[in-house]
């Protein structure tokens, strides 16, 4: 059976706690380069469109896209989401 292979445009990393220590977890692969079309397809509810849903290709198992998550786009740029919008993470 061949892998089912989806173009990465975006990955979705998920904030997660181990022992006390903050990490991210890559859960995602998004075809968008869109953070509002990005969260919008990465929330478990229903009435997203077939379209919508073939967006998303999961790695894992997860939870909606949520505060303090990572979306890293193509360009390489990171965002984390915020409780309004997103805000830009820098390279330093």
């Amino acid at each position: 059976m061949q892998e089912k292979h989806v173009p990465v445009v975006a990955t979705v990393h998920h904030r997660i706690s181990v022992g006390g220590v903050q990490d991210y977890l890559k859960v995602a692969r998004v075809r968008s380069d869109d953070l509002t079309e990005i969260f919008k397809v990465t929330q478990h509810v229903d009435g997203l469109t077939e379209a919508e849903k073939s967006l998303v290709e999961w790695i894992l198992p997860a939870r909606s896209t949520s505060v303090g998550d990572v979306v890293v786009l193509g360009s390489g740029l990171a965002f984390r989401c915020e409780a309004r919008g997103w805000s830009r993470l820098d390279d330093d």
